[in-house]
């Protein structure tokens, strides 16, 4: 029977990529190990020593760390740059043996080092195959001993009954549907500023002066077409938001950063498992950067961009790779970390117009990492494309039809915004510092888009009690939702007017519509509006 040494070798060279022997520098292993072995694609480079001590108890690993280290130093130039840095030399130690004894671990564990400053990373294993156990001196060794341990207690694989290799993979063609991603992208920074909303009329000269960068957008006008703020997204159960904030962008730079990192990855992944699952890929990055964002920044911050669906189209593309032989990988996998990487490093994602959402590059990757683990266990081997297109084509027009639904939602809620930003607004300070003494009538000529200002006017007595005046001051209070979702976003004041109308309605026998008053704030929960709200 072939020695597991022997075993684990060959299955290393058919499944990893791994080549025998070592480069003349690293000559001092191949001198101590059984068998060595080394893997290099031109960006990583790794050696492999197996000492087979699975008979003879007596064999040890004899080169101390500080010699390995020096060694590996000298591998360095067979490795790669990834965004201009030096990639660190693998060297991984495996004996194995009939049994792990605690003087076995702490020898090996003494060669465990992390790449460092050196640039050269070490780790240690022990193998025993009589009873499937691995031990690892890496902190995080846990994969690496799963994969050890699902080896040695599977039926091993004879020699020329290894996986064959995969089929060619890729749909080929040109990448239509990234085209078309990148055209609605375009459209959207175009509506940005054919709608463009702020203090002063829409389109004013007030608006722009808001703007930031190069062909930028107000926050004012982010927000009214749907980019993504807790306070509402949440608070007031627009949940359009967390799709339409991926079609906006907050200036031109932001736009063609964006659709220069779209281009590159969605092209290589349309091209990579075909244009059905493009669009799927995407709105998963996207779901998953949105919340990503809402769950980690304030609930008054506003986010907008597609970065967190191109960080799942690039997770995604990244994970989908694995599909193939590993010297065959790297030129895939290389380009898509030098994308990646940086942008999940919060200290690069700082630009002059505005901070980067690392939340949703984050929340984004990990989704597209996911919905690509999973399409990849839905690829034969003996398939270029994944399979199941018919339900991807089907989860494309479902993405589609969010998308459009989406857009109305933000389309509709738009006048309601709109009010929002012209104008002055009354806060309580200034109320009781400068204003608290001006008839309510002043009030209201000058901050007519506040809802403050109606709530003060129907508290204010009236000579004849004055029900139909309280009544129309709180409906027209209640009516400037835009501003009661943006400057009073605790609903505290909502809920009260819409308890005095109620109150105010139920009095007078109008039970119905006090109901119907209650219903928009019932969600919130307040005892005061319980009775109301059955």
């Amino acid at each position: 029977m072939e020695p597991f040494a022997s075993y684990l070798a060959r299955r290393h060279v058919t499944d990893k990529g791994f080549v025998v022997g070592l480069p003349d520098i690293a000559a001092p292993l191949s001198e101590h190990a059984d068998l060595a072995l080394t893997y290099g694609d031109g960006y990583a480079f790794s050696m492999l020593c197996i000492v087979d001590a699975e008979e003879d108890a007596s064999k040890r690993w004899p080169i101390e760390v500080e010699r390995l280290v020096e060694i590996g130093k000298g591998c360095l130039e067979f490795t790669g740059r990834m965004n201009g840095t030096k990639l660190p030399v693998g060297i991984q130690i495996i004996e194995v043996r009939s049994s792990i004894t605690e003087e076995d671990r702490a020898r090996l564990k003494a060669l465990q080092r992390v790449p460092g400053l050196a640039k050269v990373g070490v780790t240690a294993m022990i193998l025993v195959p009589a009873t499937g156990e691995a031990w690892s001196s890496a902190p995080l060794g846990f994969l690496r001993q799963r994969e050890m341990r699902k080896l040695m207690t599977e039926p091993r694989v004879e020699p020329g009954d290894e996986p064959g290799p995969v089929a060619a993979t890729g749909a080929g063609g040109r990448p239509v549907v990234t085209c078309a991603m990148l055209a609605v992208l375009a459209l959207a920074f175009a509506a940005q500023h054919l709608y463009a909303v702020g203090p002063g009329q829409p389109g004013s000269l007030s608006v722009l002066a808001e703007a930031k960068g190069l062909l930028g957008s107000s926050v004012p006008t982010l927000i009214t077409l749907g980019g993504l703020r807790g306070e509402l997204t949440v608070g007031a159960g627009e949940w359009h938001r967390v799709l339409t904030a991926t079609l906006l962008h907050g200036d031109l730079f932001h736009l063609a950063l964006n659709g220069v990192a779209l281009f590159l990855g969605a092209a290589l992944l349309e091209s990579f498992v075909g244009r059905a699952w493009l669009v799927p890929l995407f709105l998963a990055g996207a779901l998953g950067g949105s919340l990503a964002s809402l769950m980690w920044n304030s609930e008054a911050a506003v986010g907008v961009g597609a970065s967190g669906a191109i960080m799942g189209l690039l997770a995604g593309a990244l994970v989908l790779t694995y599909r193939l032989p590993a010297r065959d990988r790297a030129p895939l996998t290389m380009p898509l970390m030098q994308m990646l990487v940086p942008s999940l490093i919060p200290l690069a994602t700082h630009r002059s117009s505005g901070k980067v959402d690392f939340a949703a590059h984050l929340g984004g990757a990990l989704a597209g990492a996911v919905a690509g683990a999973i399409l990849l266990r839905l690829w034969p081997r003996d398939r270029p494309t994944p399979r199941f297109g018919r339900a991807a084509l089907t989860l494309t027009g479902v993405g589609v039809m969010l998308y459009a639904f989406a857009i109305w939602q933000a389309a509709l809620l738009r006048p309601t915004y709109e009010g929002a930003f012209q104008g002055e607004f009354l806060t309580k300070d200034d109320f009781d510092k400068k204003f608290a003494s001006q008839p309510v009538s002043e009030l209201i000529s000058r901050f007519p888009e506040d809802p403050y200002v109606y709530y003060l006017a129907a508290l204010q007595p009236q000579d004849d009690g004055g029900t139909k005046e309280r009544e129309a001051y709180l409906r027209q209070g209640l009516s400037k939702q835009g501003a009661l979702r943006l400057h009073y976003p605790d609903r505290k004041l909502d809920v009260e007017m819409r308890r005095m109308l109620a109150v105010m309605l139920t009095n007078q026998g109008r039970a119905a519509e006090a109901t119907e008053v209650a219903r928009p704030a019932c969600d919130v929960g307040s005892r005061d509006l319980a009775p109301f709200c059955r």
